[in-house]
């Protein structure tokens, strides 16, 4: 099979529908102790029984989160097509794919994707774009595919001054709208430095 070519038996899953079904009583118990607490609010209190879930390095979220994942995984084994609609998407997903540049001072910076990373690399480079020579001509500022083990930790954010001597990046681990800010500087060339 040729890349971007879909599999006769994946083009067929299309006609197939159906759902999965989950018996409520399987769901994980939703853990609360009914904790009262202040709002910024004056005078007011507010019962936030689910409290000590907001907090997701809390060892009873985690052990939560732990639950959940294991029953969805549960239900999805036994969807059936399952392993056909992965195919298929992952048939679909493999593709080269670049953002359109933003210019910053002399560089030029652009995310791109080879096609199946799970996240996007940020690139700079000097003058104009060519998309012929990108990986000969580009610099890598930041690969967020390399700042873990896992692959859970991503670039949600970046922010370059205008001349794009610093850029002012945020990283948030395995989906939590919780950030850590960073700063680097740019060299002459695109090259990033720690700061």
């Amino acid at each position: 099979m040729m890349q971007g070519q879909v599999p006769k038996k994946v083009q067929r899953l299309g006609a197939k529908r159906g759902g999965l079904k989950v018996d409520p009583r399987m769901y994980p118990k939703t853990p609360c102790r009914g904790e009262t607490y202040f709002e910024p609010r004056p005078g007011k209190k507010v019962l936030d029984v689910f409290h000590e879930l907001e907090d997701p390095e809390a060892d009873i979220c985690k052990e939560f989160v732990r639950e959940q994942n294991k029953l969805t995984e549960q239900v999805l084994e036994e969807c059936p097509g399952r392993a056909d609609y992965t195919e298929l998407m992952t048939t679909l997903m493999d593709y080269p794919k670049t953002t359109a540049p933003r210019k910053k001072g002399d560089l030029v910076f652009y995310y791109h994707n080879t096609g199946l990373q799970a996240q996007s690399v940020l690139y700079s480079q000097s003058g104009a774009v060519d998309p012929k020579r990108m990986d000969e001509t580009s610099q890598v500022v930041i690969d967020p595919n390399q700042l873990s083990d896992d692959g859970t930790v991503s670039l949600s954010s970046a922010s370059f001054t205008k001349d794009g001597k610093l850029l002012a990046y945020a990283l948030s681990s395995g989906g939590s709208d919780w950030k850590e800010v960073r700063v680097l500087g740019i060299e002459d060339g695109g090259k990033p430095v720690e700061m």
